[in-house]
């Protein structure tokens, strides 16, 4: 059977909700029924006929706080209800409601188109949880080797966005992932959780030693990079601030982090880098990196370091004669018929004997 802390969203919103009115959570049992009705009957939360897991857990929620007094009574002698009236709860509801269809529906849903079927996948198929665990927490914490857990992913309005299984038959960890869900950020935070708890580490204990040492700004510039915004992904750093305090909820330290991201952003104001993009031109500034490269490039153009080797002597005589012009002219620079000038006094056959090409084939032109 069931319970409140099995559907982890449902659990962290209810358990702020008991914070808030000092009261202790319980842990109530969720059974599902084919009725139309959700209600809490006897110790027990009855949840109706459900489309996604989001609504499972809208419900959830409600129905433990619509008898909050009751349920907390059993802990709590001056329990009191959350809502003051039904016009608070029907908006808390519809609020709820909508966030949840969010988190189902997103902007990015049904890019690829999903199967009914279950669809088994490995942790590497989510680049950005899989680089977590293999380059960041792995070696962060001493645990090796890194497991590429299957990641199962399955359609039940019944069972939590992600949850840790066991291959009895191969003695493995399995993930089980609710594909109802489509928001990014949400899934990669509770997958990254459930991946560091297949690895054999504790995550509460993980996530809570990142968060209170260096490591979390390695984390937080991690993250950054993964989720920064561009013209492409115009709500990156919103869907890092999801994802962050998803992850931290865990620990509930979801507050202090917000306070701490609003400074990091502040500090960020005005401050370029090589990166920076300038989002109303669509182009990148660093496209005097590009020159850089050729500057690097420069000796060994040509078939091989001899043709630069030889022609070089060539070059530094050419500017050689210009540099001597322009101290003759007491000028900064040369003009570009200054220049064609210099140049054909170079190739002067009366000179030096040398013969223009030119004139040497035009005898034998056919035209």
């Amino acid at each position: 059977m069931s319970k409140i802390s099995d559907f982890k969203i449902a659990y962290i919103f209810i358990k702020k909700a008991c914070k808030l009115k000092d009261n202790g959570f319980v842990d109530l049992p969720v059974v599902f029924s084919d009725q139309n009705e959700s209600y809490y009957d006897n110790g027990k939360i009855i949840i109706g006929k459900t489309s996604f897991v989001g609504e499972t857990i809208t419900k959830i929620i409600m129905s433990y706080l619509s008898n909050f007094a009751i349920i907390s009574s059993s802990n709590s002698v001056n329990a009191t209800n959350i809502f003051i009236n039904e016009e608070q709860k029907n908006m808390v509801h519809t609020s709820m409601a909508s966030f949840f269809r969010f988190l189902t529906f997103s902007q990015n849903a049904y890019i690829t188109p999903k199967s009914e079927k279950a669809v088994v996948k490995r942790l590497f198929h989510r680049p950005f949880v899989w680089t977590m665990m293999k380059d960041f927490v792995c070696p962060c914490f001493n645990s090796y080797p890194v497991k590429n857990t299957r990641v199962i992913e399955i359609s039940d309005p019944q069972t939590d966005i992600c949850f840790l299984s066991e291959d009895e038959k191969k003695d493995e960890k399995i993930i089980i992932l609710n594909k109802d869900i489509e928001y990014g950020p949400c899934v990669d935070a509770h997958l990254l959780f459930y991946a560091i708890k297949a690895q054999g580490l504790d995550p509460e204990e993980i996530i809570a030693r990142i968060f209170d040492s260096q490591l979390k700004s390695v984390f937080m510039d991690v993250g950054d990079i993964v989720y920064e915004t561009s013209p492409e992904h115009p709500f990156g750093q919103k869907d890092f601030l999801s994802f962050l305090l998803t992850i931290a909820e865990y620990k509930n330290v979801s507050e202090e982090l917000i306070y701490e991201i609003a400074n990091r952003n502040t500090q960020k104001i005005g401050a370029k880098t090589a990166q920076h993009q300038n989002p109303a031109l669509n182009i990148s500034d660093t496209f005097w990196f590009l020159g850089l490269i050729e500057k690097m490039l420069e000796p060994a153009r040509g078939p091989d370091w001899e043709t630069y080797k030889h022609l070089h002597p060539y070059f530094e005589e050419l500017w050689g004669k210009i540099e001597k012009e322009r101290k003759k002219r007491g000028r900064r620079g040369l003009s570009y018929e200054a220049l064609l000038q210099l140049k054909n006094e170079d190739t002067n056959t009366s000179s030096d004997g040398s013969f223009i090409i030119e004139k040497v084939l035009s005898s034998d032109r056919v035209w």
